[in-house]
Protein backbone atom coordinates (compact mmCIF):
# COMPACT_ATOMS: atom_id res chain seq x y z
CA UNK A 1 0.00 0.00 0.00
CA UNK A 2 1.47 3.41 -1.47
CA UNK A 3 -1.61 5.03 -0.09
CA UNK A 4 -0.78 9.29 -0.21
CA UNK A 5 2.96 8.34 -0.60
CA UNK A 6 5.51 10.69 -1.93
CA UNK A 7 7.43 9.62 -4.43
CA UNK A 8 9.75 12.23 -5.68
CA UNK A 9 11.83 10.86 -8.65
CA UNK A 10 11.17 7.00 -7.87
CA UNK A 11 12.27 4.79 -10.07
CA UNK A 12 9.89 2.08 -10.87
CA UNK A 13 10.92 0.49 -14.18
CA UNK A 14 10.12 -2.95 -14.43
CA UNK A 15 7.95 -2.98 -11.23
CA UNK A 16 4.90 -5.19 -10.61
CA UNK A 17 2.41 -2.85 -9.10
CA UNK A 18 -0.40 -4.88 -10.17
CA UNK A 19 -3.38 -4.16 -7.39
CA UNK A 20 -1.36 -1.72 -5.32
CA UNK A 21 -3.17 0.72 -3.79
CA UNK A 22 -1.31 3.79 -5.00
CA UNK A 23 -4.63 6.81 -4.01
CA UNK A 24 -3.83 9.88 -3.16
CA UNK A 25 0.05 9.03 -3.91
CA UNK A 26 2.40 11.54 -6.12
CA UNK A 27 4.36 9.94 -8.72
CA UNK A 28 5.81 13.24 -9.77
CA UNK A 29 8.92 12.61 -11.45
CA UNK A 30 8.66 9.31 -11.10
CA UNK A 31 9.76 6.12 -13.91
CA UNK A 32 7.10 3.84 -14.56
CA UNK A 33 8.65 2.41 -17.62
CA UNK A 34 7.86 -1.23 -18.01
CA UNK A 35 5.94 -1.09 -14.96
CA UNK A 36 2.79 -3.55 -14.31
CA UNK A 37 -0.04 -1.06 -13.00
CA UNK A 38 -2.98 -3.50 -14.26
CA UNK A 39 -5.82 -3.44 -11.46
CA UNK A 40 -4.07 -0.81 -9.53
CA UNK A 41 -5.91 1.89 -8.06
CA UNK A 42 -4.87 5.69 -8.60
CA UNK A 43 -7.86 7.37 -7.90
CA UNK A 44 -6.52 11.21 -6.92
CA UNK A 45 -2.50 10.16 -7.47
CA UNK A 46 -0.28 13.02 -9.13
CA UNK A 47 1.20 11.71 -11.84
CA UNK A 48 2.84 14.76 -13.30
CA UNK A 49 6.07 14.32 -14.82
CA UNK A 50 6.16 10.97 -14.17
CA UNK A 51 7.61 8.74 -17.25
CA UNK A 52 6.13 5.88 -18.81
CA UNK A 53 6.59 3.78 -22.11
CA UNK A 54 4.62 1.48 -24.89
CA UNK A 55 4.93 -1.43 -22.18
CA UNK A 56 3.69 0.17 -19.00
CA UNK A 57 0.79 -1.76 -18.29
CA UNK A 58 -2.39 0.74 -17.08
CA UNK A 59 -5.41 -0.37 -15.14
CA UNK A 60 -8.91 -1.06 -17.04
CA UNK A 61 -11.60 -2.99 -16.42
CA UNK A 62 -10.84 -3.02 -12.08
CA UNK A 63 -11.94 -1.57 -8.90
CA UNK A 64 -10.86 1.67 -10.05
CA UNK A 65 -12.43 5.44 -10.78
CA UNK A 66 -12.75 5.07 -14.60
CA UNK A 67 -12.04 3.25 -17.68
CA UNK A 68 -9.74 2.68 -19.47
CA UNK A 69 -7.00 4.17 -17.82
CA UNK A 70 -8.42 4.08 -14.25
CA UNK A 71 -7.17 7.45 -14.01
CA UNK A 72 -9.00 10.38 -12.26
CA UNK A 73 -11.50 12.17 -14.57
CA UNK A 74 -11.59 9.74 -16.97
CA UNK A 75 -8.00 10.95 -18.17
CA UNK A 76 -5.17 9.12 -20.34
CA UNK A 77 -1.73 9.26 -18.80
CA UNK A 78 -0.93 12.16 -21.27
CA UNK A 79 -3.93 14.12 -19.68
CA UNK A 80 -1.90 14.30 -16.58
CA UNK A 81 1.45 15.42 -17.60
CA UNK A 82 2.91 12.16 -18.24
CA UNK A 83 6.03 11.68 -20.01
CA UNK A 84 5.62 9.46 -22.63
CA UNK A 85 9.54 7.95 -23.58
CA UNK A 86 9.65 5.29 -26.76
CA UNK A 87 11.72 2.00 -25.69
CA UNK A 88 15.19 1.99 -27.24
CA UNK A 89 15.59 1.30 -31.14
CA UNK A 90 15.70 -2.31 -30.74
CA UNK A 91 14.44 -2.58 -34.54
CA UNK A 92 16.89 -0.05 -35.52
CA UNK A 93 19.35 -2.25 -34.02
CA UNK A 94 18.08 -5.38 -35.64
CA UNK A 95 17.58 -3.72 -38.99
CA UNK A 96 21.57 -2.90 -38.65
CA UNK A 97 22.72 -6.39 -37.55
CA UNK A 98 20.79 -7.93 -40.04
CA UNK A 99 22.29 -5.56 -42.94
CA UNK A 100 25.98 -6.23 -41.18
CA UNK A 101 25.32 -10.46 -41.33
CA UNK A 102 24.40 -9.88 -44.75
CA UNK A 103 27.57 -8.15 -45.91
CA UNK A 104 29.58 -10.69 -44.08
CA UNK A 105 27.90 -13.45 -46.10
CA UNK A 106 28.99 -11.43 -49.43
CA UNK A 107 32.56 -11.50 -48.33
CA UNK A 108 32.62 -15.23 -47.84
Amino acid sequence: VLRNAFLFGANLSNANLSGADLSGASLFSANLSNADLSFADLSGADLSSATYDGFTIFPSGADHDSPPWGLPGDAAPWDLGMIYTPEPASGLMLAVGALALAAMGRRR
